[in-house]
């Protein structure tokens, strides 16, 4: 995912309501009904197929669809509270006042649904993991989250601390990773010490190899395997700047072929997108496909989201008319095209028009029940949303019809025991890259000086640029012995727009690395 947001599909809020948890869990303990009562019996012939998220920016609307929908539930995770790491402590906040609080658990318990509220990580890069290092401070993070699960009365925790994977950088996964095994099973043992459970929600692993093409490797699912109770797998977001699917079919099947060789597949969630996106076409050449010159007002929409449940207005509202709409059964998602002309001043007092070819992708309940069969075919606990709120009615009722057949599985039980901490890895090589100009003109010569850390002569180096989803080579060297190699690009004669990634391949010493990608445009006259 990408950095996070307050938008309908951002998983941590920028903002927060910054009412203290201490103050909070008084008030938990003064208000009738929150003190942990055990929830309700669940009614005959339900089913624990879904969990979600309910963020905090859209509680009306989450807890109207779980309140629509009681009988597909099996927990709920509302995101109230943000951690962030500083000084050796952590500070959680919450995004809620006590009385939603209070209105929420009240709705949800009544119902018989278990409450594993989310703690989300808004530290500064590196923070948290500076943090876990510290055994003493990590010691205390784990008590204040016990506490808090405690004091209010829940059934659980979540973690959603994607910064390792997002900001941190790859050069510190390998010490982090460790610590954060380390972390969560001290957390996990404690809170089911004290009767609580773990849930955590992680990005996608490909497999344990730890190089540059294996995923977020950092979350190690086999090394917090025996202390998690849930483990709900983000598989979206799979495009995000460039058009094309959000959770394509092949994408999910190949997170989870991995994911349940080393975590036991009962307590894995396949992640589901309540969204999509609007994004500006491309043509073959990667360029954005616009024919024109647009005005500065009306602005031409960059990329934009929208949750499943008004896909349809929505992008109906933005064409000026219903778009052509299809079902793609490669991906099992819903895709629609349109072409819209802009016309207004161009800014130089002047008027303009340009036309602009726009596509949007996004899981319909076509889309949902086409994932059904993953849930058997890998023996899951069940899916979990993003977010609950985002939920269009079909998509429950493709659920329920699919669910009716469906036997959920009993998971293993954890034993408590933590698995023997696997070999450290291989240092992962730290690629970086400077371009001479991301701005070319036509014809000039962009030179890419590229270091490689740790130094070491012979280094296998390639140049690679990303065409539509795959990224293609198109040139290799050898470091020298400072770790160094420049590549020269003599820049195309039309106007093109390329993004491109230095990698290495990984040798006996060094693990396999990978700069972060970066976009040449050529310069406007």
């Amino acid at each position: 995912m990408g950095t996070p947001s307050m938008s309908t599909t951002g998983r941590v809020p920028a903002w927060t309501v910054g009412v203290s948890v201490a103050v909070l869990a008084l008030l938990v303990a003064l208000v009738p009904g929150l003190a942990r009562p055990a929830p309700a019996a669940a009614e005959p012939g339900r089913s624990p197929l879904v969990a979600g998220w309910l963020p905090s920016w859209a509680t009306p609307a989450s807890i109207a669809s779980v309140e629509a929908n009681p009988d597909l539930m099996g927990e709920a995770s509302p995101f109230w509270y943000t951690a962030r790491a500083a000084n050796g402590a952590v500070s959680l906040t919450a995004t809620v006042d006590a009385a939603t609080m209070a209105s929420v658990l009240a709705s949800l318990r009544g119902r018989g649904i278990p409450v594993v509220p989310s703690v989300a990580d808004g530290s500064a890069a590196r923070a948290m993991a500076a943090l876990l290092a510290d055994p003493g401070a990590r010691a205390r993070h784990v008590a204040q989250l016990v506490e808090l699960a405690v004091a209010n009365g829940y059934d659980g925790i979540e973690l959603d601390y994607e910064r390792f994977a997002f900001n941190d950088g790859r050069d510190t996964w390998p010490t982090t990773r460790p610590n954060w095994v380390a972390f969560v099973t001290e957390l996990g043992n404690a809170l089911h010490a004290a009767g609580r459970t773990l849930a955590l929600a992680v990005p996608v692993i490909y497999d344990g190899n730890r190089s540059s093409s294996s995923g977020y490797w950092v979350y190690d699912y086999a090394g917090i395997a025996p202390v998690v109770d849930s483990l709900r797998i983000m598989t979206y977001d799979y495009s995000v700047s460039r058009p094309g699917p959000i959770a394509p079919l092949a994408f999910q099947r190949r997170a989870l072929s991995y994911a349940t060789s080393v975590f036991p597949a009962a307590r894995i969630r396949l992640g589901i997108p309540a969204y999509g996106r609007l994004w500006t076409a491309r043509r073959a050449d990667g360029t954005p496909s616009v024919t024109g010159s647009c005005p500065t007002t009306p602005k031409v929409p960059g990329t934009t989201s929208f949750t499943t449940a008004v896909a349809s207005s929505y992008l109906t509202g933005v064409a000026g008319a219903p778009p052509a709409m299809a079902f793609d059964p490669t991906t099992g998602e819903m895709r629609a095209t349109f072409a819209k002309e802009y016309r207004g001043p161009d800014g130089k007092g002047g008027q303009t028009a340009c036309v602009v070819d726009h596509v949007a992708w996004w899981v319909d309940a076509q889309g949902v029940g086409a994932r059904m069969p993953l849930v058997a075919e890998f023996g899951l606990a069940g899916v979990a949303f993003w977010h609950l709120g985002g939920m269009d009615a079909a998509s429950w009722a493709s659920m329920r019809a699919w669910a009716q057949g469906w036997t959920a599985p009993v998971p293993p039980p954890i034993a408590g025991v933590p698995a023997p901490a696997p070999p450290p890895p291989a240092a992962t090589a730290a690629v970086t890259v400077r371009p001479s100009t991301v701005a070319p003109k036509p014809r000039a010569k962009v030179t890419l000086k590229v270091k490689v850390a740790p130094k070491q002569r012979g280094i296998l180096v390639r140049r690679q640029m990303l065409v539509g989803e795959t990224w293609r080579t198109m040139a290799s060297k050898r470091t020298d012995r400072r770790g160094r190699v420049t590549f020269t690009v003599r820049w195309p004669k039309k106007p093109v727009s390329n993004t491109y990634r230095i990698v290495t391949k990984a040798t006996k010493t060094v693990g396999a690395g990978a700069s972060e990608p970066f976009t040449i445009t050529t310069r406007r006259r």
